[in-house]
């Protein structure tokens, strides 16, 4: 049973966030970290685990995403390749802070960033540059904008990789609003920079994974990824990423905003209730 519902939770996750140009962190982690206790995993590898996880997630749905995106030619190569340039080793870093740090300090710091970005979802009030769905020409962005993507690559990768998210949430709204692009060339690009940089994440965490013991998770693993949870997720989400690339196509860019808006507070509501149950226990 839990890996129907896994699988359905793949597909689902994967057709939202791919639809949308996110990584479907903010959705993974709490999955896998809840699913973690029904195996159940340790607290020392649980939040690692669920990140680690989330990131392969991201890696697969968004390659899928990106392969129906380059057909319609709605990704912006250059500006994709260098903000990957610097967001490769920051997810690199991050993924080595965050083997340090205790479960209940990662979904903190998780939900954090969820809150401060569910926040600016609902309450950034949107241009009608950036919710026309409109193909044509985009104003290009200056030399010096253009150059700030690298520097701000790398601080994308660390929290991509830290927490588990594939950065979406941060980078279609810049690339909206500080480098003019329109809602599907933005939402295009960033799943093409998902791939990259969680690819490298999830990497890193393999690497790391196998450098450290991780014995007390249980059979099937590799490193940190638990094979059970893993595979169904995978699967799903290959689906789910083709199909919402073609959503992004349909649904309106309002009503996908505020969905993506609410869904980030609920979910970050419901993780620090439960972090911060588990430190007081």
């Amino acid at each position: 049973m839990i890996v129907i519902l896994l699988f359905l939770a793949g597909l689902l996750i994967a057709l939202i966030s791919s639809s949308l140009g996110i990584g479907g962190g903010i959705f993974t982690v709490p999955v896998l970290i809840f699913s973690a206790r029904m195996i159940p995993i340790p607290d020392q590898f649980a939040g690692v685990q669920a990140v680690a996880g989330s990131l392969l997630m991201a890696f697969i749905f968004s390659l899928s995403a990106s392969y129906r995106n380059h057909k319609n030619r709605t990704i912006q190569w250059h500006l994709g390749a260098l903000l990957t340039v610097g967001a490769v080793p920051g997810a690199v870093l991050g993924s080595t802070i965050a083997i340090q740090l205790k479960v209940q300090q990662l979904v903190l710091i998780f939900a954090f960033f969820l809150t401060i970005n569910g926040l600016y979802t609902l309450l950034k009030k949107p241009s009608s540059a950036t919710d026309d769905e409109d193909d044509g020409a985009v104003l290009p962005p200056g030399r010096m904008r253009v150059l700030s993507v690298i520097p701000i690559g790398v601080l994308i990768g660390m929290i991509s990789s830290l927490t588990g998210i594939g950065g979406g949430v941060f980078m279609v709204p810049l690339f909206m609003h500080l480098y003019h692009q329109t809602p599907r060339q933005s939402v295009a690009t960033s799943s093409f920079c998902i791939t990259i940089i969680s690819m490298s994440g999830a990497l890193a965490y393999l690497w790391q994974g196998l450098l450290i013991s991780t014995a007390d998770i249980p059979d099937p693993h590799i490193g940190y990824y638990y094979l059970p949870l893993i595979l169904p997720l995978l699967v799903g989400g290959l689906a789910g990423g083709y199909m919402g690339a073609h959503v992004s196509y349909k649904l309106p860019a309002r009503l996908l905003r505020f969905l993506l808006g609410v869904l980030q507070l609920l979910v970050a509501a419901r993780l620090i209730f439960e972090s911060v149950s588990g430190l007081l226990v």
